[in-house]
């Protein structure tokens, strides 16, 4: 997430366009690998990031809590969803664990 105003700028269908900093690198990707893209906001700290593709589709950026939030206003794909669910926890348990050692090791 980046400030309001901190752009670079893309040529996207021969007009030049605004790209919040933050989400430039993946919307030229995008736009690179024949997935044109019409709108997109970082959410600047008030709304999820978002990229809006041409064919209607959106792309939302969650973080691993608020994803998982949603996933389950939905039916589950797998029989046992809630094995999945508690195997992806223990993937952010880990993960959260790492951090906090290597955040141990840079403070020394």
């Amino acid at each position: 997430m980046c400030k309001w105003g901190n752009y670079k700028y893309l040529k996207i269908n021969n007009k030049l366009r605004a790209i919040d900093e933050c989400l430039f690198d993946f919307v030229k990707l995008l736009n690179d690998n024949g997935y044109k893209t019409v709108a997109c906001c970082c959410g600047h700290g008030k709304q999820p990031s978002r990229i809006s593709l041409e064919n209607k589709k959106e792309i939302l950026f969650f973080d691993f809590d608020t994803a998982q939030e949603i996933s389950q206003l939905f039916p589950p794909i797998n029989k046992d969803f809630g094995f999945w669910h508690r195997e992806a926890l223990k993937v952010k348990f880990k993960f959260n664990k790492l951090k906090n050692q290597i955040d141990k090791m840079i403070k020394k």
